[in-house]
């Protein structure tokens, strides 16, 4: 028989005193590093105690039974009549939170908007290669609450990564983005720090990272339900085969369908508060198709300013692996990423790069500018720079978001323009461009424009705003018909070569 060591957190003499039989004490009374939360015991334990190999550990709070229904004897006995190699144990509540996120990182970003970006950049400055914004989780590897009892192999692999949060939240630097946003207080009662969160989403990435431990759940779909989404059963129940099926078949057409139905019910759930279609980016680290599909196949060299985690880069480069791909980002996390990826990276703001080092690429075939240059203190005279650098027949290759679309006016013309994240009035954006103001500064730097695409979505309400679109454009003397087709385009984007 494999020994099975559960302890309950107990942050007070009086939960120490009413700790279920059979489970083991881990004193946290003293409350020491209370910003830390679970993993100051936990951390603690697992630094201070040589494990057992062959043993089971776990360390729940005190509302676990609470949560699940499961006294310590249900816990054991699920452990004791499962397979014995299996490597983790998890016990998950509220199935329906993660069924209709594609994983709790999507579902943190929600509550805590900069959550999923937090995490991924403590990812990439420790050169853990994952893309939470692609990676799908069901039921079978999300845990929340820690409520998993695992083999020290696990454990392991845990604190390694924990211990990359805790380096990073306890930087002395004051000035470092990622310590900044790992401590900020969330809406959470208590003031709890984003740090925490980001703690309790680690079972579930090391299940889903370490592929080869065995993972065996108990049935979520029998514990309590959210109040939020809880009566939404039958949904949460495809969400989660859908997701099932993303991850053992790799086929988009899963995913989306699976999209398709959390958004309906994370609004009709209320949780989504404001209108999606104003989302900026609604997902994060995807590729823009259009964009990629605009850039031509076998070329030799590209020259991606702006290239974030070199999302784009993978993608083109899978299909045309000769290419060298040259990444130009001021973020120092983006980079880190965009280095497992790219031929080569400079961390640097375009803007103040020197003449000389731009001189550097004047090879490439193509020069990308995806969502850069509505960025830019001085797009203009950037272009103007790259023209004079660019050998003859090479590619110019911009988008922006489009100042003129429906929805811009619709809250312009009432006032509601706070700068939100992640939206078309993102606070990163300085400069605003219609299309006719992009192909006007892209002819004034010397590019003549050989391709022009848009992008549109289809939205419940547009109709509605179309009447009133032309009769401004008949106001001000202009062709309505030719205002209502540029108020459809949520972006544009722009082929050019030197003129």
């Amino acid at each position: 028989m494999f020994p099975i060591f559960i302890y309950t957190i107990a942050y007070s003499q009086k939960i120490a005193e009413a700790i279920e039989p059979g489970y083991l004490l881990l004193d946290h009374t003293e409350n020491e590093r209370s910003d830390w939360r679970e993993y100051w015991p936990i951390r603690n334990y697992l630094l201070q105690n040589r494990l057992d190999e062959d043993a089971y550990y776990g360390f729940f709070s005190p509302r676990f039974k609470e949560k699940t229904g499961l006294s310590y004897e249900h816990v054991t006995a699920f452990i004791r009549n499962s397979f014995e190699d299996t490597d983790a144990f998890i016990f998950s509540p509220q199935v329906d939170m993660g069924a209709f996120f594609q994983n709790m990182y999507y579902g943190g970003e929600l509550m805590s908007p900069g959550f999923l970006d937090a995490s991924q950049r403590l990812l990439d400055r420790n050169k853990v290669d994952v893309s939470l914004g692609s990676l799908f989780t069901d039921s079978r590897t999300t845990v929340f609450s820690n409520y998993v009892v695992a083999r020290p192999t696990f454990w392991r692999e845990w604190l390694t990564i924990g211990e990359m949060l805790f380096a990073a939240a306890e930087t002395t630097d004051v000035h470092d983005e990622l310590a900044i946003k790992l401590k900020s207080k969330t809406t959470y009662s208590g003031d709890v720090q984003r740090k925490v969160f980001v703690m309790e989403s680690l079972a579930t990435l090391v299940l889903n990272l370490c592929k080869n431990l065995r993972v065996h759940a108990y049935d979520p779909f029998l514990f309590a339900w959210s109040a939020q989404l809880g009566h939404f059963k039958q949904e949460a129940v495809v969400c989660d085969a859908l997701k099932t099926a993303v991850i053992k078949q790799e086929r988009g057409v899963y995913g989306d369908v699976f999209n398709q139905i959390s958004s309906q019910v994370l609004q009709k759930g209320r949780l989504i508060q404001k209108d999606p279609y104003m989302i900026y980016n609604d997902g994060y680290d995807r590729i823009n198709k259009t964009l990629l599909d605009s850039i031509p196949s076998g070329l030799s060299k590209v020259v991606e300013v702006g290239c974030m985690r070199g999302t784009l880069a993978k993608t083109y480069l899978d299909q045309n692996p000769g290419c060298k791909w040259i990444g130009i980002d001021r973020d120092v996390d983006h980079i880190e990423a965009a280095r497992r990826i790219c031929s080569q990276v400079i961390c640097e703001d375009v803007e103040s790069l020197s003449d000389e080092k731009l001189t550097d690429f004047s090879d490439a075939d193509t020069w990308v500018l995806g969502d850069l240059l509505d960025r830019l203190y001085d797009p203009w005279k950037l272009l103007s720079r790259i023209r004079k650098v660019m050998r003859p027949g090479a590619f110019l290759i911009v988008s922006v978001s489009n100042a003129q679309h429906w929805s811009f006016q619709a809250r312009l013309s009432v006032g509601q323009v706070q700068y939100e994240d992640n939206t078309v009035f993102d606070k990163t954006i300085l400069r605003l461009f219609s299309r006719t103001t992009l192909i006007e500064m892209l002819n004034n730097a010397g590019f003549k424009v050989v391709q022009g695409l848009s992008q549109s979505r289809n939205h419940p309400d547009m109709d509605k705003f179309i009447p009133p679109l032309r009769a401004m454009a008949e106001a001000n003397g202009h062709d309505p018909d030719s205002a209502v087709t540029d108020a459809m385009a949520f972006k544009f984007m722009m082929v050019a070569i030197s003129a």
